[in-house]
């Protein structure tokens, strides 16, 4: 962790929250540092959710992450997010990023170039609105594949 400047503190390990703002939509907030404990905590979190839905216990169509209040991104955050993204889409569930951090300004080009291959939004209601557009066209089209066998 890199030093505090005078009378800024410095970046806090992650805080993660979960909730649900739609119908089979997870958000999870991380608030603080994403490192490789925090990123771990994160996959824990959304591989409980997984398997939640995989036993029918729960439906889950997208999982977001919201990062607008990463302070920092640190080695195995953008790793971690990554293999989110992975498990997510392998189910076939939609699976965004959301927010603009201050925390990836110093985030090391490598971890960029990761995250920039996740789906992401300005906002979580940007997110929520595609999330919830795909997993409705997704039934229809089930639906639909269903009514021509």
């Amino acid at each position: 962790m890199m030093p505090s400047h005078a009378g800024s503190p410095s970046p806090g390990p992650a805080r993660l929250t979960i909730e649900t703002p739609a119908p089979g939509v997870r958000l999870l907030g991380v608030n603080g540092v994403l490192d490789s404990g925090a990123g771990a905590r994160l996959l824990r979190l959304i591989d409980s959710q997984l398997l939640l839905a995989r036993g029918g216990h729960k439906r889950v169509v997208g999982v977001i992450v919201d990062v607008s209040q990463l302070e920092a991104l640190e080695r195995g955050g953008s790793q971690a997010i990554e293999h989110a993204r992975y498990a997510c889409t392998r189910r076939n569930i939609e699976f965004a990023i959301a927010g603009h951090p201050s925390g990836l300004t110093a985030a090391s080009v490598s971890a960029r170039t990761r995250l920039g291959q996740v789906r992401s939004f300005p906002t979580v209601d940007a997110a929520l609105r595609s999330v919830a557009r795909d997993s409705v066209a997704d039934r229809h089209e089930a639906a639909a594949h269903l009514g021509t066998n």
